[in-house]
């Protein structure tokens, strides 16, 4: 093999790895985007689950308030009725 064989075989190889290593550069730009987006969307959806959480424990504690002032109620006509 002559000396620009060698030449244009290295040269090739050189090409091959830039523009390899160009795609993997970008694949990695588009994989960090990615996982920002996600983790962004989990953070959201981590909040909106603790607001939906803490709304639905509030809204429980009214439930059993207002079952405790209705069977106060029950018992105060009972005794209106009975007395």
């Amino acid at each position: 093999m002559t000396t620009l064989g060698v030449l244009v075989i290295t040269l090739a190889t050189k090409w091959g790895t830039s523009v390899s290593a160009q795609k993997m550069r970008l694949k990695r730009a588009e994989l960090e985007n990615r996982y920002s987006k996600l983790r962004t969307d989990y953070n959201q959806l981590f909040e909106t689950r603790k607001s939906a959480e803490e709304q639905a424990k509030n809204l429980e504690a009214e439930v059993v308030e207002l079952n405790q002032t209705l069977e106060e109620a029950k018992i105060d006509r009972n005794e209106e009725l009975g007395g």
